[in-house]
């Protein structure tokens, strides 16, 4: 995705859930300028930053195999499987058939390629690794054979809810130091309300966020992000699917719909 493609994007979210119309600020007449406005360009109510956290490698594989779930297995349980940014999808889709046969045969519905099983069972945990599974979760025992391909970490407890990791991540991301270039251009605006939008499609991100954007976690985060000045608000959106978007507004987190 283009700077560009991603500023139109953001535009078309904001702009829906603000209801007011939101504006390309960044036209290239002059350096340094910040993206989005709404409000007049001598006096703008909000000033928008957008930015990018994408892995070439992970799109990849996410594209062949996460972007297309779900897969349906003559199995009975419904699955959230964990891969890696390398796994080979071809080579997993000839697996797990088997595979969930023989753990629902065996009722073993959580499992993790952790220290501890390749201490135990070093042979299962070569053969997970091998096809780039890291861990696995039944989400319900008597479903209807679907598997869902989840990227990012690799936590058993894929599907707990633990929405505050968004507000530390949040945080950490925008106060790093090569997020600079943010604070430098929303700085230069007169807005008194300046905000971040975020489009994920990384490895790098934790799995919580991954599973609200693909609209898996209802719960909002209770904690605010440490932003630093002058940024307000954020804007959080999956660039790699979901329809589900997170938003702090300053006060409080809340959930939007990003489908058109």
């Amino acid at each position: 995705m283009t700077k560009q493609r991603l500023e139109h994007y953001a535009k078309q979210f904001i702009s829906r859930v603000l209801k007011r119309e939101v504006f390309i600020n960044d036209d290239g007449s002059k350096d340094g300028m910040y993206d989005l406005r709404v409000g007049e360009p001598e006096k703008p109510e909000i000033a928008i930053e957008c930015v990018r956290v994408i892995d070439p490698t992970f799109a990849a594989t996410w594209n062949a195999g996460p972007a297309k779930n779900p897969l349906f297995l003559d199995i009975k349980g419904d699955w959230i499987v964990n891969i890696t940014e390398k796994a080979n999808i071809k080579k997993i889709k000839k697996h797990l058939q088997k595979l969930f046969l023989s753990l629902e045969t065996r009722q073993k519905y959580c499992l993790q390629a952790d220290i501890h099983m390749k201490i135990t069972d070093e042979a299962f945990y070569n053969y997970l690794t091998g096809l780039g599974i890291v861990a696995a979760t039944c989400i319900r025992p008597h479903g209807t054979g679907r598997i869902y391909l989840e990227m990012n970490g690799g936590s058993g407890a894929i599907v707990q809810d633990q929405p505050n990791i968004v507000s530390t991540w949040v945080g950490k991301y925008l106060n790093e130091p090569r997020q600079n270039d943010i604070l430098v251009k929303l700085n230069k605006s007169t807005a008194p309300d300046c905000q971040v939008f975020i489009a994920i499609g990384a490895d790098n991100t934790p799995w919580p966020i991954d599973l609200y954007l693909l609209g898996y976690l209802k719960s909002t985060p209770s904690r605010p992000p440490d932003l630093p000045p002058p940024i307000t608000g954020v804007w959080l959106s999956s660039i790699l699917g979901g329809d589900t978007g997170l938003r702090w507004d300053g006060a409080s987190w809340s959930l939007f719909s990003t489908e058109v």
